[in-house]
Order: C-alpha cells, then sequence, then structure tokens
C-alpha cells in the first residue's frame, strides 16, 4: 500500500464521516468554530469532507478534548472513531 504524504499545510485531505459523526461534531458536545463547521455542513452525505491539515488537526483537538472530558462510555467511543479517522489521515 503507498502512503500519501502531503508537504503543503494548506492541501486539502478529504476525511469520510458518517451522518452520525457530522452531527456529533456539529451537535451540543462539540463547539467548534463556523471556519471549521461550514465545509462539513457544505459537503453531502456520504462525499469525503475536504480539509487541511491544519484544520483537521483543531478538528482533532476538539474531539479528543470532549472524548476525554465526557462520561458516557458511548459518546466517548464514538469520538474515539472519529478522532482515530483522524489521526490516520494526519
Amino acid at each position: 500500500m503507498t502512503l500519501k504524504r502531503f508537504n503543503r499545510k494548506d492541501a486539502k485531505v478529504g476525511i469520510k464521516l458518517s451522518l452520525e459523526q457530522r452531527k456529533l461534531i456539529l451537535g451540543d458536545p462539540i463547539h467548534i468554530h463556523e471556519e471549521l463547521a461550514d465545509p462539513i455542513r457544505a459537503t453531502p452525505t456520504g462525499a469525503p469532507v475536504l480539509l487541511t491539515l491544519d484544520d483537521l488537526e483543531d478538528l482533532g483537538g476538539y474531539v479528543a478534548a470532549e472524548a476525554n472530558d465526557t462520561t458516557d462510555k458511548k459518546l466517548r467511543k464514538k469520538l474515539d472513531a472519529i478522532f482515530s479517522k483522524i489521526q490516520g489521515l494526519l
């Protein structure tokens, strides 16, 4: 398997998020800034959301922080799955 390498911070990377994952990111537990939320909202379900590496890193920080703060085991597991996707791309 060939690994993709990105040299530029402004290069966009696609992350596939399910409808449930999008709702978690855009919903109540996680409060991301609008510049990060807009591409997620604008991308049709099933299509990869294109984000810069910096944006992916920011999103990962929000998701990880919420996963660490929650006492709900099911929510933590779902957030950890999203974080793993992000880390796989970074």
